[in-house]
């Protein structure tokens, strides 16, 4: 089946969704000593593939508009060069607002920079977070996956070509490089994303626009099919069954298997899919800035409620209504406006 933006939409719903979960209860102390909304937690760490998941798919549709086979490659080439340019635009669009925003408001209450980078001299690391790329030692730790998309961004291109030149052998050699362990963390960390993002882009190149299940029969055998496959990934996911196949190297597959759950079961229920559409579209804002409400500024305040879906419920409110206010300011301060006359511009070039 394939995606339209709106069920891109409802998956990135559903994703910040497992995100905030996932951080909030990393253990019994945080859950009110509940085992299974521990494990959903952990299992909520799937987040992270849905949205690389979901960026390779959308990467890949804009591109194959973009690229055909009638240009020249010096043509491509610089259509690709634009196109990852406008990408960067656009992510640092969201971003920017929001580490000058937070970062002055934690300073001034109390979280410095020194204590969040680890040193005395802020500048370089300063510089570089300010750019997406310092990992996980952001001011901000939610922030790594800063680096890691933008790195796919980079990647994709090469990954689209090896799609379209040698597709399924470059899609075992992906699998295969995820599951050999590299002794240095950061690049052993790197081929594991890389795995869901390309599943999303393959996704885009060889299902065709507009496919989709309208059988009823052939839903309702499909349908118990998916559900049984993702109970089986979890259950590898959460035990090491197989060497190297387990934890966040189950996630890609398993992300792909909710992808079409949850296409599956919430595309055509009127109230939850606006409702996660909604969350999808303010789910970058959400990401950004959720971990400033529950771990740095005010954790006793989220936490108060005592009851996990409580907890979950309030961090999602204020987080979405801070996301809200962004939207504005972004809107108000002509931030927009500004993203699209850069986008312009590089397009004109």
């Amino acid at each position: 089946m394939s995606l339209s933006s709106k069920d891109t939409g409802i998956i990135k719903g559903v994703a910040i969704c497992f995100m905030l979960w996932h951080h909030l209860f990393p253990n019994a102390l945080y859950s009110g000593g509940s085992s299974a909304v521990v494990f959903m937690a952990a299992v909520g760490k799937v987040c992270v593939s849905l949205f690389l998941l979901m960026s390779g798919y959308g990467l890949a549709c804009q591109y194959s508009k973009l690229i055909t086979d009638s240009k020249s490659l010096k043509e491509r080439f610089f259509a690709t060069i634009k196109f990852i340019a406008k990408r960067y635009v656009k992510f640092y669009t969201g971003y920017w607002i929001i580490f000058l925003i937070f970062s002055m408001i934690g300073v001034w209450l109390g979280v410095s920079f020194e204590s969040r980078y680890e040193t005395d001299s802020i500048l370089f690391p300063l510089v570089v977070d300010f750019f997406g790329f310092m990992g996980y030692h952001s001011y901000n730790i939610t922030w790594w996956f800063n680096r890691t998309i933008l790195l796919l961004y980079i990647a994709f291109p090469i990954l689209f070509l090896l799609i379209r030149k040698i597709p399924y052998i470059s899609l075992a050699l992906v699998f295969g490089i995820m599951l050999v362990p590299i002794p240095v963390a950061f690049i052993n960390e790197m081929t594991i994303w890389m795995f869901p993002f390309f599943i999303g882009i393959f996704w885009a190149m060889k299902v065709p626009q507009g496919y989709t299940i309208t059988n009823k029969r052939k839903y309702l055998i499909l349908l118990p099919i998916v559900l049984i496959l993702c109970c089986v990934l979890v259950y590898f996911r959460q035990n090491r069954i197989i060497p190297y196949f387990s934890g966040i190297a189950v996630d890609g597959l398993l992300a792909l298997v909710i992808s079409m759950l949850v296409i599956m079961l919430i595309r055509n229920l009127p109230v939850v899919n606006v409702v996660f559409s909604f969350l999808g579209k303010h789910s970058a804002n959400v990401y950004m800035v959720h971990t400033f409400l529950f771990s740095y500024w005010f954790p006793q305040f989220i936490y108060a409620p005592r009851y996990a879906f409580l907890i979950f419920l309030l961090l999602l409110l204020c987080s979405l209504a801070i996301s809200l206010a962004l939207e504005f300011i972004k809107t108000k301060g002509c931030i927009y406006k500004l993203s699209d006359y850069i986008v312009r511009k590089i397009d004109a070039l």
